[in-house]
């Protein structure tokens, strides 16, 4: 979906990242327009922004633009507007409905949780209690605060009150804009390769990144649901206040964090790619290289996911994946409900196509009702749908 977003940049030396976030914002397909503050302009010319925009920006209730694009209008035909920076003038403009320039008019115009407010200032101005009680009062209203975090500021001190990295913002954008579950829940993920350990330096795997689960992982909070990601060695990091990530090595240890956490989670989501088979015998130092063959006894790791599904209960719902070379959606999805699966994701590896590492991706989402065909479709994208299949049925 496309979204129509206003971003208005005020007066803060922070201005120059409002400038690489305009960029991923079009990367993104964002539909923008801008209002600069008359003091934004002191710090760098529309002329810079008008280039990377290729149309006019906004600066003042005065400027000739055409007719019916006021502040009111803005307002009205965006689904959006992100104020980044945000001064604490302009903080204290909007908690108090002071429209002394035409950003903070037009911001005003739009309803409280139609606003993103990105503030930068030296930590003194953020710690300020009249600060303090503008940014509870603007929450309150429904106003979406993105704090600060700590770092080096304009003063050259270190301290809280820096205007967060362009990509958080845009991440914290997509958050807002997520439509939210309205049942909440908590999700167990596991995701990505485990390493079964033959000596101190080999093991067993494979090539899973781990991907899949991660963005799982982000779309669920960025509905409000809580994650608990049992992440596998190598796994991209990924951080959000409602996600818990606990890190390990071996099936065996991911089969132990799963048990601890089952029976307080709603939602079990079996996305890694667990070995299964280990070493009966774990060397205790480097194998040496003085024989022509070597064998190795392997023992049968842990089923996760039977485990689960035989612990189940009665409003708990259980999402497998199957990797299959041969078996057919229909055979793997039999296979799933003997393990007492609800949703089953059907991935086929072949020569042509390897799922591991990609960004695309082609599933067959199973249920008992029906069975869904996803061709090449991003992985955003299919944690979208396979969230969307786990509400339909919690």
């Amino acid at each position: 979906m496309s979204y129509k977003l206003l971003l208005g940049v005020t007066g803060s030396i922070a201005i120059y990242k409002s400038l690489y976030l305009l960029r991923l914002l079009q990367d993104e397909g964002f539909e923008l327009d801008v209002i600069l503050t008359p003091s934004a302009t002191k710090f760098i010319q529309p002329l810079t922004f008008e280039g990377l925009l290729r149309k006019k920006v906004f600066i003042d209730f005065l400027d000739s633009y055409p007719a019916g694009s006021d502040h009111v209008d803005l307002a009205s035909t965006h689904d959006l507007m992100v104020i980044a920076p945000a001064t604490a003038k302009t903080i204290s403009s909007l908690a108090t409905a002071r429209p002394d320039n035409f950003l903070v008019a037009t911001a005003l115009g739009f309803p409280p949780e139609r606003v993103i407010i990105v503030p930068a200032m030296e930590e003194g101005f953020w710690n300020h209690p009249a600060t303090q009680k503008n940014i509870n009062s603007l929450k309150g209203y429904g106003y979406h605060i993105m704090e600060p975090v700590e770092g080096r500021l304009a003063s050259g001190k270190t301290g809280k009150g820096r205007m967060p990295e362009p990509r958080d913002i845009l991440e914290f954008i997509f958050e807002v804009l997520t439509p939210k579950s309205k049942k909440p829940y908590t999700a167990i993920i596991t995701t990505g390769p485990t390493r079964e350990h033959i000596d101190p330096v080999r093991f067993i795997s494979n090539a899973s990144s781990g991907k899949t689960g991660v963005l799982l992982a982000r779309e669920l909070a960025f509905r409000g649901n809580e994650v608990i990601l049992v992440a596998g060695p190598n796994v991209p990091s990924f951080s959000h206040r409602l996600v818990r990530r606990i890190d390990v090595i071996s099936a065996e240890e991911m089969f132990n964090a799963v048990k601890e956490h089952w029976h307080k989670a709603d939602v079990f989501i079996g996305a890694a790619a667990v070995s299964d088979y280990m070493p009966i015998e774990k060397y205790g130092s480097k194998i040496k290289k003085d024989k022509d063959l070597l064998t190795l006894t392997l023992k049968r790791t842990p089923d996760i996911l039977k485990w689960v599904g035989e612990n189940k209960g009665e409003n708990q719902v259980v999402v497998g994946f199957a990797l299959e070379t041969d078996l057919s959606p229909q055979e793997a999805y039999k296979k799933l409900l003997r393990k007492n699966v609800d949703i089953g994701v059907y991935n086929r590896i072949g020569n042509d196509f390897v799922p591991f590492g990609s960004d695309y991706n082609s599933i067959v989402l199973m249920t008992r009702k029906d069975f869904k065909f996803f061709e090449n479709v991003s992985k955003e994208d299919l944690a979208k749908i396979l969230a969307d299949a786990i509400e339909n049925i919690y």
